[in-house]
């Protein structure tokens, strides 16, 4: 879950969180359907996840302007064309206020897991994080007639 105010470094995670979700989900759903991914109009289980996408994004957006100490009303800002990248480069550039403002306290990026420390993560969890990387490493996907197809390699 997000919080009502998120740093700078939060801001990037959640940007590239939302991307990655949807472009995951977009080959997944484009495999299942049997479509391509590509230009408008998008059949509707791809536009639904663009929204999904643009709603993570924008929740980001609007939790480092509180951040910054800005309105929620500043979020209009992203809809209007480069000054939407001028927003967001600004939202990359200033620091957010140290204290507490009307939007409530800074937070800490991923402070619940900097609680629990990686010395506390069991050894099972990375050997199987470990495996799982070699066993992709051994796969080549590729797209062939419109869909992904995963190969082994024959070594």
């Amino acid at each position: 879950m997000m919080a009502n105010r998120i740093g700078r470094l939060e801001l990037l995670f959640w940007y590239g969180a939302s991307v990655l979700g949807a472009g995951i989900m977009l080959v997944i759903v484009a495999t299942l359907t049997g479509t391509t991914v590509g230009p408008y109009p998008h059949p509707l289980p791809q536009a639904l996840i663009f929204i999904a996408a643009s709603i993570l994004a924008l929740k980001a957006v609007l939790s480092r302007l509180h951040d910054i100490g800005w309105p929620g009303w500043a979020l209009i800002l992203m809809f209007v064309p480069f000054v939407n990248v001028l927003a967001l480069l600004l939202l990359q550039i200033v620091p957010g206020q140290k204290r507490a403002n009307a939007y409530g306290e800074p937070t800490v990026f991923l402070q619940r897991l900097r609680k629990v420390g990686s010395s506390q993560v069991p050894d099972a969890v990375i050997g199987e994080v470990a495996a799982l990387a070699v066993s992709l490493s051994e796969q080549t996907l590729s797209f062939e007639t419109g869909k992904f197809v995963l190969h082994g390699n024959s070594g």
